[in-house]
């Protein structure tokens, strides 16, 4: 039996990767509730002291509810001292295709400080440095009052996101919004993909497409 050509390894290399990337794509109407206790995905990065941890109970609906607890340091450098997480899995893919126009959550600032809460979509590398990254251009206040706050809104479409960043020429944002290679939820004054260092501890349910 022949061996198969470089070629035909290289297109089968090339479908496998575009199968994975496709096999965690976004759909409308999605929603990370995190009742089955994990994390569902969200991150800060490897070298963080304080990832996002699953708490089972105390979201928005009370007791038995799990949400999504994140805590900053707001140390001026160093993993997990900005308030920003991320998200390359169910939350990457063709949100022109989808038709999705909005990401959704539930937010508890169980901090100090009040927080200006933006979302920011990475196109063209799942490597933040690598990525070019558009932002909310208009933050969503979120009060240091220990409540939840229900169905927060952030959109996502080419009127709702301004540019924040890139490593050379820039994807166009239309061009980003059909393949989101990445997702990130953070505090920033301004539109920012990396989030303010800042000490706080935020509360994340019901993230919704």
């Amino acid at each position: 039996m022949s061996r198969p050509t470089t070629g035909f390894l290289a297109v089968l290399l090339t479908l496998l990767l575009a199968a994975g990337h496709s096999a965690s794509a976004i759909m409308i109407d999605q929603i990370d509730d995190f009742q089955d206790g994990t994390v569902a995905g969200w991150n800060h990065g490897a070298q963080s002291l304080t990832p996002p941890v699953n708490i089972p109970t105390g979201g928005p609906a009370g007791a038995g509810d799990a949400y999504l607890e994140n805590i900053s340091s707001g140390f001026l450098f160093g993993a997990g001292s900005r308030m920003v997480m991320f998200n390359t899995e169910q939350w990457s893919g063709d949100y022109t295709e989808q038709g999705v126009v909005r990401i959704v959550a539930d937010m508890l600032n169980a901090g100090q400080i009040d927080v200006q809460m933006r979302v920011a979509l990475g196109g063209g590398s799942t490597n933040a440095q690598n990525a070019t990254w558009y932002a909310s251009a208009d933050p969503v206040p979120l009060a240091a009052d220990g409540l939840w706050h229900r169905g927060l809104s952030f959109p996502v479409t080419e009127e709702s996101l301004v540019f924040a960043g890139a490593p050379g020429p820039p994807i166009p944002l239309e061009e980003v919004l059909a393949d989101v290679r990445s997702v990130r939820i953070l505090s920033a004054a301004e539109p920012d993909f990396k989030g303010d260092p800042i000490a706080a501890t935020l509360g994340i349910d019901n993230i919704a497409a």
